[in-house]
């Protein structure tokens, strides 16, 4: 039986790979990013590993393709019109002038 959190994660999953005929995700180093105390317990509480590997399973059935891109300057490019934004990790949308 599939508890709430892996129901809501493969509801994710295939909402993604119904919408999207590629899907790029963040190369992340799970292991180092663990090491820092204060980030560990929202790693493991989203479970960013376990969830690119069942967005890959789905994404398999389906023929959709899932690639994993260096996060090196990943979230400080505008994805409409490329320009890099420079900005904290609070920040999560550009404002561009």
């Amino acid at each position: 039986m599939l508890g709430k959190e892996n129901i809501s994660t493969l509801n994710t999953a295939h909402k993604l790979v119904k919408e999207y005929g590629l899907i790029a995700v963040e190369d992340l180093n799970i292991k180092g990013l663990v090491k820092n105390t204060k980030l560990s317990k929202s790693i493991y509480d989203v479970a960013w590993g376990a969830f690119i590997e069942k967005l890959n399973a789905v994404a398999v059935k389906r023929g959709v393709h899932v690639i994993k891109v260096n996060p090196h300057n990943t979230s400080a490019h505008c994805s409409n019109c490329g320009q890099k934004v420079p900005k904290t990790l609070s920040v999560r949308t550009p404002e561009l002038s």
